[in-house]
């Protein structure tokens, strides 16, 4: 979506290429840790227990440090994705929560989106 160079590239390779397809300018934010960040957002708001939320953030910490090590991505890249995926899931989660306890409400017209959450 950015178009940011990949590390890979060297360090002269700072040329963004918006909406680029090139794959080799798909590295800002990193989606394989938007997708671990989510994943384990989401199983550690649904478990009862913490350890299973430490394991699932410890796995998906593994996949940014591997994205980095593998040298696909910048720590910018793989701190992006972990924040966009924490929080997309975190609010998605919530959202559903209070929608199912009927505190919720999500209305799309002309005049744009407005989302109703109950303030704890």
């Amino acid at each position: 979506m950015v178009g940011r160079p990949r590390p890979d590239l060297g360090p002269d390779a700072d040329e963004l290429r918006p909406g680029s397809f090139d794959n080799d300018h798909q590295a800002w934010p990193s989606g394989h840790v938007s997708t671990a960040f989510s994943i384990a957002t989401s199983v550690a708001m649904e478990s009862d227990r913490a350890w299973v939320g430490a394991v699932a953030y410890g796995l998906a910490g593994v996949t940014a440090w591997s994205r980095i090590y593998a040298d696909r991505h910048w720590t910018s890249d793989v701190v992006a994705g972990a924040v966009i995926g924490t929080i997309a899931t975190r609010t998605t989660i919530r959202w559903l929560e209070a929608r199912q306890a009927g505190g919720a409400a999500l209305a799309v017209g002309p005049g744009g989106a407005t989302l109703t959450l109950p303030v704890p």
